[in-house]
């Protein structure tokens, strides 16, 4: 359908902005200034879940157009957690340093490991760093950081969103009809594409949000990608109006709710 294709084509141009603004922003200063401040270590968890979520959105849409629209729903949810991380560390800042950074990269190298219980079973809620004893608590999920972005409306767009695109991303049989041609089993449809595109452009639009509202930039390269932006707003409105009057109200008023906020 036409508003479909249009909201596609907002979403390539935005996903190529994207792209530009981290080729020319997305600086990895504890590396490039060889210092590791908590400061700088978040700046540069920002900006990695940005380049992260850049690459899912254009894979979604790669997707979308090879018509595999479950797997660009799958593949959209990666980006929705980039931006869920991306949106925590922004509220938090230096005080989600353990949360974030210090704690996943201490258990991937072995120097901090999961608390055990009394009887010697693993507590996986509890971290603790091999060389001083210190206990932390264990790096929150995606549920209760998207309970602290400083949105409201996260909570409740996650509810619904996360809840259908589990369908997708895990073996449920719920989302069995998408494998379905009558009572034939397949592998091609294209049945959820609507969905797909329609939830690549929400997320691809508060990722390019966050990027360029916490960013210092050029103040005519801002411009041009909010009214980027605006565009693909607007589409998706467009969308939601015509495609989607199935959707739980709730859900639809904190998306235009979220998605007003993009606009300022």
């Amino acid at each position: 359908m036409r508003a479909f294709d249009r909201l596609c084509r907002a979403i390539h141009e935005l996903s190529q902005s994207l792209s530009a603004f981290i080729y020319h922003y997305g600086i990895a200063e504890g590396i490039a200034l060889n210092t590791g401040t908590p400061a700088i270590a978040i700046d540069d968890f920002f900006y990695y879940c940005l380049a992260k979520g850049s690459k899912h959105i254009r894979a979604a849409m790669v997707l979308v157009e090879n018509e595999l629209p479950e797997d660009a729903i799958v593949v959209s949810r990666a980006a929705y957690e980039c931006y869920v991380c991306a949106a925590y560390a922004i509220a938090h800042g230096t005080k989600a340093i353990d949360d974030l950074v210090y704690n996943p990269v201490g258990l991937d190298a072995g120097t901090v490991e999961y608390a055990r219980t009394k009887t010697g079973k693993w507590n996986y809620r509890q971290l603790v760093d091999k060389a001083t004893e210190t206990v932390f608590d264990a790096p929150p999920s995606i549920e209760r950081m998207v309970l602290s972005t400083g949105y409201t409306d996260d909570a409740v767009v996650h509810r619904h969103y996360y809840g259908f695109s589990s369908q997708h991303a895990h073996v449920n049989m719920a989302g069995s009809g998408n494998y379905r041609d009558g009572a034939a089993y397949t592998d091609h449809g294209n049945g959820q594409r609507q969905n797909a595109i329609f939830l690549a452009g929400y997320v691809t639009a508060v990722i390019v949000a966050m990027a360029i509202e916490n960013t210092d930039m050029d103040g005519r390269e801002k411009a041009r990608i909010a009214k980027e932006l605006r565009i693909a707003v607007r589409q998706i409105n467009e969308v939601l109006d015509k495609h989607f009057k199935e959707l739980a109200d709730d859900f639809v008023a904190a998306v235009r709710s979220r998605l007003g906020l993009v606009l300022g």
